[in-house]
């Protein structure tokens, strides 16, 4: 398979909230040792992104890496292009790839560390957000569980008792959240699911869980559970997807941060 000179990328131009994505033409990289180029046909588009995209973590201390060249993503999907002399007993050209971490280091095999690899090249981010809620609540609902929905609009609360919510709480019009959910659980919820990478969100969850609660933080651990993949396999679980282009990237970031994003987010990369 043949590997192109130069490519087409939607580039960060500017920084803060005035930042906007530029699609240019930039060098196609030759694979060093252990990497294996993929040609990038789609990529979901995650509340990650936009956050670094925008500088929204800086005060936090995470910011775009220097590395990424301005280009953000972490969750492309498409073919491999070509293939590193030290790893063509594990790759060939023509397999299909998503993006991940380097594989091969002990971080990578324990299948608990990926994060903490130092080789690993994720374009800056390395955790999922964005666009999980409307399936965690398919997920939870196959597994049993009753839930509660909270998002914001007229839109988001459609989606979610679609897809199986018993109660929907809209943040936007509704000023004691906690209140809400006592009175519909008396105690409080047994589990939590942050999905929201905000300060306002973790500072609301003490408030939603009854005694001995659990809270889970997504965006801060990276593991996917067979059986979760399994569900999807079987057509329990369905994900609505907002489509668009590199051009479009402004406008998702938009409607991202006003809410508006319904489901997830994928663009076509490749012609």
């Amino acid at each position: 398979m043949h590997l192109p000179t130069y490519q087409k990328a939607g580039v960060k131009k500017g920084v803060g909230q005035s930042a906007k994505c530029e699609v240019t033409t930039i060098d196609v990289p030759h694979p060093g040792p252990g990497q294996i180029p993929g040609k990038i046909n789609y990529s979901g588009v995650c509340g990650t992104d936009r956050s670094f995209f925008y500088n929204d973590l800086a005060a936090l201390g995470q910011e775009m890496q220097e590395s990424t060249k301005g280009i953000s993503g972490h969750e492309g999907a498409g073919v491999v292009v070509a293939v590193a002399d030290d790893v063509k007993e594990l790759w060939k050209e023509g397999d299909r790839v998503g993006i991940n971490v380097y594989g091969m280091c002990e971080f990578c095999t324990n299948g608990v560390d990926e994060l903490q690899c130092p080789k690993q090249l994720i374009c800056g981010v390395t955790v999922p957000d964005g666009g999980l809620g409307h399936r965690t609540i398919q997920y939870a609902k196959v597994m049993g569980m009753r839930v509660i929905a909270v998002d914001g609009g007229a839109e988001k609360e459609k989606i979610c008792l679609s897809f199986g919510a018993e109660h929907f709480i809209d943040y936007t019009s509704v000023q004691n959240i906690s209140a809400q959910v006592l009175r519909i659980t008396t105690y409080g919820a047994q589990g939590v699911i942050v999905f929201a990478l905000l300060k306002q969100s973790y500072a609301t969850v003490p408030f939603l869980l009854r005694p001995g609660g659990t809270v889970v933080a997504t965006g801060t651990v990276k593991q996917i559970d067979e059986a979760l993949l399994d569900f999807a396999a079987r057509g329990l679980v369905k994900t609505i997807l907002t489509r668009g282009t590199l051009h479009e990237i402004d406008e998702i970031f938009k409607k991202m941060g006003s809410g508006r994003l319904a489901g997830r987010a994928v663009i076509k990369i490749s012609a």
